[in-house]
């Protein structure tokens, strides 16, 4: 469980250059945030205009889901 201030710092296993998709769900299954072709194990999520709240993030590649996690923005 993560607190978003302005951002927040993800890591996850290493993915081994392959290509990545980030989904965020809002806590009623809305996807809110998708960023593609991610070949490093860190990304920076930005606030933005997501709302104060607990988000759902997933990490997969084209064959499987490399990590789940999830976000509270304040």
């Amino acid at each position: 469980l993560l607190e978003l201030s302005p951002t927040a710092l993800l890591e996850f296993p290493q993915i081994n250059n392959e290509k990545c998709t980030l989904t965020m769900y809002n806590s009623q299954g809305i996807l809110v945030r998708k960023i593609e072709n991610i070949t490093t194990n860190k990304i920076t999520i930005e606030k933005d205009n997501l709302m104060n709240g607990l988000f759902f993030v997933q990490l997969q590649s084209d064959q499987q889901i490399i990590s789940t996690g999830k976000l509270i923005v304040e």
